[in-house]
C-alpha cells in the first residue's frame, strides 16, 4: 500500500492513477490516455482526502493553470495511486496504466509465485486439457495491454501444429498470448528495479521464469496451457487478462 504523503506550497509530492479514481463528468478534462495525475492536499475526516487532479502532471505546479480540479476520495481509492518518481516518468504511458491496472487488481498477491501460493491456501490444480493430462498450478492472472500483445504478435514464431483450424489458430494464440505475457513481465522486472518495494523485482523475475517455461513446454507438447479473456474500460477493449497453468513437472525445473 502507498505511504500518502500531503503537498504544501514549499513541498509537492505528484501521484499517477488510472482515471477511474475521477468522478466520470471530470475524466475528460483531468485525464489523459486513461491516466491521471494528483497532490493529496488535506485528510479531510477519516478515510476520505482532498486532492488536486489533472491531465498533466506539469499543471498541478503551474500556479495560472485553470485546468486542475479539487476532488475528495476515500483511503481506499488512494491505496491504487503510486509515487510519480523519476522510475515511473521514464517507462511508456502503455507500460504505466498496465502497472496501475494490475495493481488495482489486487496488487502483489496476483504476482505471487506457484512456490509463495504453497505458504498460502492449497494450490488450485486444473487438468491441462479434458483427457485427463498432467495437471498444473494456475498463475494469478495477468493484465497486458493491447500494445503489448500487437508487440508480442510481430516477433512469435509459432509452429503451427495439427488437428482443427480452429485449434491450429488457439495454438498459435497461445505463444501469442505467453510471448506478450514475457513482455509484461520484463518490463516490469526493469520498472522494479528502482521501486521501494525490493521485493517486487524478485517476484517478477520469478514469474518470468515459469512464463519461459511454459513457452518451451509449447514447442514440445501440442496442448493448450493458457486462457484469455478481453479487458474493458467501459465499452472499449484495452487488452486481455491472461492466466497460464504451469505443468507440475516445470515447477521444480
Amino acid at each position: 500500500m502507498t505511504t500518502i504523503e500531503y503537498s504544501s506550497s514549499s513541498t509537492m509530492r505528484v501521484y499517477v492513477a488510472l482515471a477511474d479514481i475521477l468522478p466520470p463528468e471530470l475524466r475528460p478534462q483531468a485525464s489523459c490516455a486513461g491516466l491521471c495525475y494528483l497532490v493529496v492536499e488535506q485528510h479531510i475526516l477519516a478515510g476520505s482526502y482532498r486532492i488536486k487532479a489533472a491531465a498533466l502532471p506539469q499543471r498541478l505546479s503551474d500556479p495560472r493553470c485553470h485546468r486542475v480540479f479539487t476532488v475528495f476520495v476515500e483511503a481506499d481509492e488512494l491505496a491504487q495511486v503510486l509515487p510519480y518518481d523519476r522510475a515511473l516518468q521514464s517507462i511508456p504511458t502503455c507500460d504505466l496504466r498496465e502497472l496501475l491496472e494490475q495493481r488495482g487488481s489486487g496488487g502483489r498477491d496476483l504476482l505471487c509465485a506457484p512456490e509463495e501460493q504453497r505458504n498460502g491456501s492449497a494450490l488450485s490444480l486444473v487438468a491441462l486439457e479434458p483427457s485427463g493430462e498432467e495437471r498444473a498450478v494456475l498463475l494469478p492472472e495477468l493484465f497486458v495491454s493491447q500494445q503489448t500483445v500487437a508487440d508480442a504478435a510481430e516477433v512469435v514464431d509459432a509452429p503451427l501444429g495439427g488437428g482443427t483450424s480452429k485449434r491450429r489458430s488457439l495454438h498459435v494464440l497461445q505463444f501469442i498470448w505467453i510471448q506478450a505475457a514475457m513482455m509484461m513481465a520484463r518490463r516490469q522486472m526493469e520498472s522494479a528495479k528502482w521501486s521501494p518495494q525490493r521485493d517486487l523485482h524478485t517476484t517478477y523475475s520469478k514469474l518470468h521464469a515459469y512464463l519461459c517455461r511454459v513457452f518451451e513446454a509449447c514447442h514440445q507438447a501440442y496442448r493448450m496451457f493458457v486462457s484469455a479473456r478481453p479487458a474493458y474500460v467501459e465499452d472499449r477493449q484495452v487488452g486481455w487478462y491472461i492466466q497460464v497453468g504451469v505443468p507440475a513437472s516445470l515447477l521444480a525445473a
